[in-house]
């Protein structure tokens, strides 16, 4: 069973396994990240990075599922600030543009694209 996570906010729920969120750093590199399992990766050009993380993201759900979705593995707070800061600057429109049954949020800004758990 594949954990998830649920966003709440006036009185509506929406599940999911996890978020993948891309963005140029300060930096000028593309960023990225993965919500709940603070997997991330930083390259030249975001399909790079977005491609990787979906590696990553997969391999890592495996782990979890070998190990009965430990809440230490399944549950891990983003531990770069740029990462964190970035999270908390998006978080609001995304829960919004999830509640509203989308899943992937494509901007100027950033790139987001949630699995939902099957």
């Amino acid at each position: 069973m594949q954990s998830s996570l649920k966003i709440v906010s006036d009185k509506q729920t929406t599940e999911f396994s996890s978020i993948i969120v891309t963005y140029q750093s300060e930096e000028g590199l593309w960023r990225g990240f993965v919500v709940p399992f603070d997997i991330t990766f930083e390259a030249s050009s975001r399909d790079e990075v977005l491609s990787v993380l979906k590696d990553m993201q997969s391999s890592y759900l495996e782990g979890l599922k070998k190990y009965d979705n430990a809440p230490h593995l399944a549950n891990v707070p983003l531990s770069h600030l740029e990462d964190n800061r970035k999270w908390q600057d998006i978080l609001i429109e995304l829960m919004n543009k999830l509640h509203s049954g989308v899943s992937k949020i494509e901007n100027s800004d950033y790139y987001a694209e949630a699995q939902i758990p099957a």
